[in-house]
């Protein structure tokens, strides 16, 4: 992949960058796609190779370099943008190819900016377009005979615009590797990093376990993931089987990414693999992403992992930026970084050209709102269609998820499924057909809180109600003089006292654990914490939510189910479920699906009539999942209720058809990010901390802005990117005393403090430690977090 000696003269004499040739910075894309045809076997790479050495042809223009040397913007009334006038400029150079191929190295040239509507331009501003590239001819190839204009005609110019509504395939890969091995040559940064340990460490770590008695090697869950890692999967394995190495196997020496849907879950993940598997070279292994992940990353630099000397910031800044390039051997993530390309925003191919070689693990499917699970279903499909593959796994799969994995493609996907349940009985569970009732609970604890370990696991699903629950059983225990420990958690603490409680409830939930104390929460504690609890009280959300809850109660099996471990109320208020008159249901009162509501509820009494004992099994959970959750079934029960309640699945098929229909390159990646995360809330400082912590955070702002300043007087980049460590590591310490509120909860606060140019609102409820925000009226439509 060599740029032919004629254009190298050319590229040598023009510049790209303020610091660079176009030659320069042409080579460094050439190179980067060398090192990635080392790592991976690329389709069309000649193509790719044609893009890259064209996709800055035009900067050639004596406008573009007039502007370069004298550090001004473009005015668009004089000039027209380099990727469009290369895309004329391309064609001379090409006539080898097809026009089929030549159409998409055109098109990846043309499109691989966004700065305007490309093709609008190309209609508009063909005059404009003329004399700029009339210009290049005369100054630049000293030819007035050259006339590039006439290269692309309307009829091909209208081929080229259909790869913008109906790409293929080998159009979404061209221009994504274009992108990448543009960003990266940018950047001067590793385009990607091969996974060449993780199967030899996975071997070690079976070793490791034998060695311990632990188990006798892989389970046949686990061999089956590895010896399917060439096919998509979907593997459902009861808790407690290792799905997680399952997963890491399936993966094996291909890049991998593994999605779960909370940070906190997301977190302990990351650093569970780390210190299992990558301990002392994790970062050039194993990344972490979401939206903070500076902050778990600082949390490693403050405990030793990274010191704050200059030195040791670059080697942050490098970790940090081949995490956020995706460019690390595995990464553990949340689907709004991985799956944002659904949206089509200007060089989503980039990343779909990633995950065309990459193995895409998603935990808990079943776990998401139906825009969200949209969203999955859409984004394996395209990764599928792109060569890419998936692996589902979970403890329980409804079948309508597999339904609508198939819906609206050209071509099924294939897949190799197999179920592995684990034979032991963890949960004794007692049906209420009821709200849930508090006397029930105290009456309990009256019973039970002489033994030696009483660890009672409390779930409901509003904040509000936690806090009510909370309240009045410490009140009773008072009153009683009944001393047991007692906790509240849920999603309305500060960062710094929900991290607290989190450790709490992890280290009262360990298996070895013995102790009594009462844990009362939401549904933070579903999916995120790995936590063993001796007895549950949970109320009815629907039954993929009840499961994970279940989950959270007798973990491990290992303790004796001869009496009833786990109590589930059926009745649940009213306004939980949400109506047609909620525009959004993440902004409403409303949180339930009817539909599934009805249909858990259902399932769960046809049980308890064929059960008069209470056991359930694993092979109970799976089976009430797959003849309730059906798409047939959820239909029905849609159109039962459709006259007042939302539909799930309209719902569903409404963001399924909005993603389908979104014009490519009409959104870019702000925009993208704020509607896939379904921000509706904002970042505040309770006034009680804030009057508390004043002077704290005056300070911080301060050393923050004077840090500032500084970046802008040093010249050494070293000590930029230092300077910048602090500032990331003084936010992280202001963060701590914030939480996330939803825009309703806002009321009329109108102060705020401004950190970083960051405007923080100081939140006027009532906030304390012990309760978290606080609602002035008890009501029941709290959100549900």
């Amino acid at each position: 992949m060599e740029i032919k000696d004629e254009l190298a003269e050319i590229y040598k004499k023009y510049k790209a960058k303020e610091n660079e040739t176009i030659y320069e910075h042409t080579k460094n894309l050439l190179s980067k796609l060398e090192e990635l045809k080392e790592i991976v076997a690329i389709e069309d790479i000649d193509l790719i190779a044609e893009a890259c050495i064209f996709h800055d042809f035009a900067k050639v223009n004596p406008l573009f370099q007039r502007r370069l040397e004298a550090g001004k913007k473009l005015d668009e009334n004089e000039e027209i943008g380099h990727n469009i006038l290369s895309f004329y400029m391309a064609k001379n150079y090409l006539e080898q190819y097809s026009k089929e191929d030549r159409n998409i190295i055109l098109y990846a040239i043309l499109n691989h900016h966004n700065y305007v509507d490309n093709f609008e331009t190309v209609d508009k501003k063909q005059d404009l377009i003329s004399a700029n590239l009339k210009s290049i001819s005369t100054e630049v190839f000293k030819d007035d005979e050259i006339n590039f204009f006439k290269n692309i005609g309307l009829r091909e110019l209208a081929v080229i615009r259909k790869l913008r509504m109906n790409p293929s395939k080998r159009s979404i890969l061209v221009k994504g590797f274009l992108h990448k091995c543009d960003y990266a040559a940018s950047a001067h940064s590793k385009i990607d990093m091969p996974n060449i340990h993780l199967e030899s460490r996975l071997e070690k770590l079976k070793e490791d376990f034998v060695s311990k008695g632990v188990s006798d090697g892989w389970n046949k869950m686990q061999r089956f993931a590895r010896d399917n890692k060439d096919s998509n999967i979907i593997l459902i394995g009861s808790t407690g089987l290792g799905k997680t190495e399952a997963s890491l196997l399936w993966i094996g020496n291909n890049k991998g990414f593994y999605v779960l849907p909370l940070k906190t879950a997301i977190n302990a993940m990351y650093r569970r693999i780390r210190n299992t598997l990558y301990k002392d070279d994790y970062t050039e292994n194993l990344g972490l992403l979401h939206g903070e992940l500076e902050n778990i990353y600082l949390e490693d630099e403050s405990q030793g992992t990274l010191s704050s000397e200059t030195e040791e910031s670059m080697k942050f800044w490098e970790y940090y930026g081949l995490t956020r390039a995706m460019s690390l051997p595995v990464t553990i993530t949340t689907p709004d970084q991985v799956f944002r390309f659904a949206f089509k925003y200007c060089s989503y191919e980039l990343q779909l050209a990633t995950y065309s070689y990459s193995k895409m693990v998603i935990d808990e499917i079943q776990a998401y709102s139906p825009d969200i699970l949209a969203t999955l279903i859409y984004s394996l499909q395209l990764i599928d269609m792109v060569g890419g593959k998936f692996a589902i796994t979970t403890a329980t799969l409804p079948p309508f998820i597999k339904d609508l994995l198939q819906e609206d493609i050209d071509k099924k996907i294939e897949y190799k499924e197999d179920i592995f349940l684990n034979n032991k009985i963890r949960h004794r569970v007692s049906l209420r057909h009821s709200a849930i009732n508090i006397d029930d609970i105290k009456d309990f604890i009256e019973d039970k809180y002489h033994q030696e370990s009483m660890k009672l696991l409390v779930v409901v699903n509003t904040v509000t109600k936690a806090q009510s629950i909370y309240r009045e059983i410490k009140s009773w225990l008072d009153e009683n003089d009944i001393e047991i420990e007692m906790n509240l958690l849920h999603s309305k603490f500060t960062v710094q006292h929900r991290s607290e409680k989190e450790d709490a409830i992890l280290k009262d939930g360990e298996s070895k654990c013995k102790k009594r104390v009462i844990w009362i929460s939401t549904q933070v504690v579903e999916a995120s914490l790995d936590i063993d609890f001796d007895y549950l009280f949970t109320e009815l959300s629907d039954l993929s939510s009840l499961l994970q809850r279940l989950g959270r109660c007798n973990r491990k099996g290992l303790k004796s189910v001869d009496e009833f471990n786990s109590y589930v109320y059926l009745d649940i208020d009213e306004n939980l479920l949400i109506k047609h008159s909620d525009k959004n249901a993440y902004a409403s009162s409303g949180i339930i699906y009817k539909s599934l509501y009805e249909l858990s509820k259902a399932a769960l009494l046809e049980w308890e009539s064929e059960n008069n004992t209470g056991l359930f099994s694993e092979a109970d959970k799976n089976r009430l999942i797959e003849n309730y959750f059906t798409k047939k079934k959820i239909e029905e029960y849609d159109k039962m209720y459709s006259s007042i309640f939302t539909e799930y699945l309209s719902e569903y098929k409404r963001m399924y058809k909005h993603l389908v229909d979104i014009i490519p390159d009409s959104k870019n990646a702000k925009e993208v990010i704020k509607e896939f995360r379904n921000i509706i809330s904002r970042r505040v400082i309770p006034q009680s901390i804030y009057e508390d912590k004043q002077e704290n955070i005056i300070e911080i702002i301060d050393e923050i802005e004077e840090k500032r300043k500084l970046i802008g007087r040093t010249k050494s980049t070293a000590e930029k990117q230092k300077l910048r460590v602090d500032i990331l590591r003084l936010k992280n310490e202001f963060r701590k005393f914030t939480l996330n509120i939803s825009l309703r909860e806002l009321d009329k606060d109108k102060d705020y403090c401004v950190v970083d140019n960051e405007k923080i609102i100081i939140s006027t409820r009532v906030y304390n430690k012990e309760y978290g925000i606080i609602k002035e009226k008890e009501g029941s439509g709290s959100i549900f977090l």
